[in-house]
């Protein structure tokens, strides 16, 4: 029989903490990128060469599984995210995923005439962070080269921050994006654009655009450095949707897929995801009309 002391001691002795970022980042074997109160891990595919109309594509492009972790009331956690996967990885991992109880919220393309052909799982878990990360890199880890770990991603050339002649802070302004916010690289500009936080519930919870309930234009100049790629979604209310694609008729944007991620989603956001080609600042002012009519439409 447990003595009183050691009774007492037990009682009073502090609970083990909560999985950290870093500890959930480990266990994938990602980056940690913490958000307010949600970890995001990314899980790089750096080991993959993809090219989308004459250009190779940066990871930034939507070459990178990401998982993302919040904790909601009642003591447990939610985890969304996408998983980036080749033909021959999307059957053994998604079945990981639905054997340890993990959702599969979406299954798509988002890009059109991509070498190779990419597939994006959407997922949506509750429990433990530190279980729902262990379920992740089990259905992972039964395709190992879905992790893309050790291995280097195609170099980019052009001059850091200009993409085929415009700066990547024109491309900010004319998105109506904050100066300076974008992720650059040589020939690359990233703008990400989140929605408000808390506007977007799932299952009850709020979710934090963190989780995934953003837009992003990604631009990349061609390997010849003459013309621009853009590539990349715009998360909308489903009564938003009709109106940002009638703005994007006849541009040289593309609309490539319009689909869900995630399920379960209040107000309902349709993801729509685009492509094209040509000078980076008329791109960039094509998806700005777009996002203009959509915020004209009605929610």
């Amino acid at each position: 029989m447990i003595g009183l002391a050691v009774m007492l001691a037990l009682a009073l002795a502090p609970a083990a903490p909560l999985s950290t970022c870093d500890d959930l980042a480990q266990t994938l074997g990602g980056t940690a990128a913490p958000s307010g109160t949600v970890c995001k891990v990314n899980l790089p595919r750096r080991g993959l060469k993809v090219t989308l109309l004459g250009a190779t594509l940066p990871t930034g492009m939507g070459l990178t599984s990401w998982a993302a972790f919040l904790p909601v009331p009642g003591g447990q956690d939610m985890v969304m995210g996408d998983l980036l996967l080749l033909p021959d990885e999307v059957g053994p991992v998604s079945a990981g995923l639905l054997q340890r109880g993990i959702t599969v919220t979406a299954m798509h393309h988002h890009m059109m005439g991509e070498e190779p052909m990419l597939t994006y799982v959407h997922y949506l878990g509750r429990g433990p962070a530190a279980d729902l990360a262990k379920s992740l890199r089990a259905a992972l880890d039964r395709a190992p080269s879905s992790l893309g770990q050790g291995a280097a991603g195609p170099a980019l050339s052009g001059t850091p921050a200009v993409v085929a002649g415009t700066p990547c802070a024109r491309i900010e302004q004319v998105l109506g994006a904050r100066a300076g916010s974008a992720d650059t690289g040589p020939g690359y500009c990233k703008v990400t654009i989140g929605r408000p936080d808390n506007e977007v519930q799932v299952q009850g919870v709020p979710i934090p655009a963190a989780m995934g309930v953003s837009s992003w234009f990604a631009f990349r100049e061609t390997a010849d450095g003459k013309a621009a790629v853009v590539a990349g979604d715009m998360a909308l209310p489903q009564g938003q949707v009709a109106a940002a694609l009638k703005a994007l008729a006849g541009t040289g944007v593309q609309v490539v897929v319009v689909h869900n991620h995630m399920l379960f989603d209040e107000p309902r956001i349709v993801f729509f995801h685009f492509q094209g080609r040509g000078p980076a600042e008329d791109l960039a002012g094509a998806l700005k009309a777009a996002r203009d009519a959509a915020q004209a439409a009605a929610p």
